[in-house]
């Protein structure tokens, strides 16, 4: 039962990353040869001129110091020790599977999505070196939902304090808008392209968190029932967490 449980959920993630890579394909087509030659193309180009236009070197530096927070090497060293925690802090795979499935994920269907969406990087004076990836989507914007958008909800769904869940939820909406704005600034992306970011983290948080989250623990229960851990798993999971887990399926 437990390893077709397994394979039902490797299944899942593999048509569910399939599905967001057509989706974000399609709004990137969109917004290349029909959004951006309208309205709100023109409005893309007129905050980027307006963001290059105000730029002092106290931004700069802030700027520079937020897209640190989710450029590749910070990412994958923090996505270390939080599988790291996550193993220690649950003793389970289930919760590092989250953490390791979602990241990953993220970064394969970006790449993908860079490679079939051709958007130019907006004209004004970059501040960062321009990678030859698309602008589409904002790779930086994902990545940084996708991992502090996974500690808020390992934070949130098993019951931590009221007041860690309230950091937890602010870091994970803060820092990624942050972020967007910053590459903005910095002349990498366009709003739509940032915009396409957050729908890249959120869609794959949001998916990733409800199949590895419930389906896994529901399936190790079931498994278990047996011997009579069920119950036990089953009243772990209630008390412990925000999510009832293993009476969804």
């Amino acid at each position: 039962m437990r390893r077709q449980t397994a394979l039902w959920t490797v299944v899942t993630l593999f048509v569910g990353a399939a599905v967001l890579l057509g989706v974000m394909v399609a709004l990137g087509a969109l917004d290349v040869h029909v959004l951006s030659h309208g309205r709100i193309g023109s409005e893309d180009r007129t905050i980027d001129n307006n963001f290059a236009h105000h730029r002092d070197a106290f931004w700069n530096s802030v700027t520079k110091v937020l897209t640190y927070c989710a450029e590749t090497l910070p990412v994958i060293a923090a996505s270390v020790v939080l599988l790291v925690i996550a193993a220690v802090v649950f003793r389970r795979w289930h919760e590092p599977v989250f953490v390791a499935s979602t990241l990953i994920g993220e970064v394969a269907v970006f790449v993908l999505t860079t490679l079939l969406v051709h958007r130019a990087r907006p004209t004004v004076p970059k501040l960062d070196h321009a990678p030859p990836t698309s602008s589409f989507p904002s790779g930086h914007t994902a990545a940084a939902t996708c991992l502090y958008g996974a500690i808020a909800v390992l934070v949130v769904a098993y019951g931590a304090r009221r007041g860690w869940r309230i950091l937890a939820i602010a870091i994970a909406i803060l820092v990624p808008v942050a972020v967007a704005l910053s590459r903005m600034y910095r002349g990498m992306h366009y709003p739509t392209d940032v915009l396409g970011g957050f729908v890249l983290g959120v869609s794959w948080l949001f998916f990733t968190s409800r199949v590895l989250l419930t389906t896994l623990v529901s399936g190790v229960a079931t498994s278990a029932a047996p011997s009579g851990s069920s119950s036990h798993l089953r009243a772990h999971v209630s008390r412990r967490g925000r999510l009832p887990v293993a009476q969804r399926h």
